[in-house]
């Protein structure tokens, strides 16, 4: 076998393998989950599953798809209940960051009340977090924080959001600034110090939002 470098067996076991405690805590390492080596059906390995506020239960799962962002598979969420304040997430164990860089691929697949794709950062819990998202009912990006089990709204921004194509999502967060950029531009810059510490990442949907993720990936950013 052809001897690699440490630096390239590091990359290979995060972005190969299964999302588990095996992902970087910072130091200038890059965390990103492709899904590919997780079991298709099966819920995502080293994540916590969880939603804000009513309804029932979300399913998270790993789901083969031939247009994945990166084949063969995607984090999807597939529960369609209708309530309008329910918020499944699922949230990395690993890393806990306070200023970040953290994108993934999205694509919107069906939704009534809402079809949403989601970013989460300084998560501490399923009621206190940061979460950036687009929705594809509306044409809109907006940043919010949910405090306490409410979602309060700190910006927005109107535009196309496509629904069952592919999208970047990505979000940067310095100390009390945010930026989110859309499909590569950005769309928002905004302050707030509702959560000024280290959290936990991940994914986030609204409602009856059945949304597929891929590529998730975040790295620690200098103040």
């Amino acid at each position: 076998m052809r001897p690699v470098s440490a630096a390239v067996v590091l990359v290979f076991a995060i972005v190969a393998g299964p999302a588990t405690a095996r992902t970087p805590q910072g130091g200038g390492s890059t965390a990103v989950w492709n899904f590919d080596a997780d079991r298709a059906g099966a819920p995502p390995a080293g994540f916590t599953l969880a939603k804000t506020d009513g309804g029932t239960e979300p399913r998270w799962v790993i789901r083969a798809e031939t247009d994945a962002a990166s084949h063969p598979n995607v984090l999807a969420q597939l529960d369609a209940d209708r309530t309008s304040g329910r918020f499944p997430v699922a949230v990395a164990h690993a890393p806990t960051l306070r200023d970040l860089r953290l994108s993934v691929r999205c694509k919107p697949v069906s939704g009534r009340v809402d079809q949403a794709c989601g970013l989460v950062f300084r998560y501490r819990d399923a009621n206190n977090y940061y979460v950036t998202r687009a929705n594809a009912l509306e044409d809109n990006v907006r940043l919010y924080y949910v405090r306490d089990g409410r979602r309060r709204e700190i910006a927005s921004w109107n535009g196309k959001v496509g629904a069952n194509v592919w999208h970047e999502l990505r979000a940067e967060a310095r100390g009390d600034r945010f930026e989110v950029y859309w499909d590569g531009e950005k769309v928002l810059d905004a302050q707030d110090r509702t959560f000024p510490d280290a959290g936990r990442v991940g994914v986030w949907t609204k409602a009856d939002s059945v949304t597929y993720f891929d590529d998730l990936k975040v790295e620690p950013l200098g103040s």
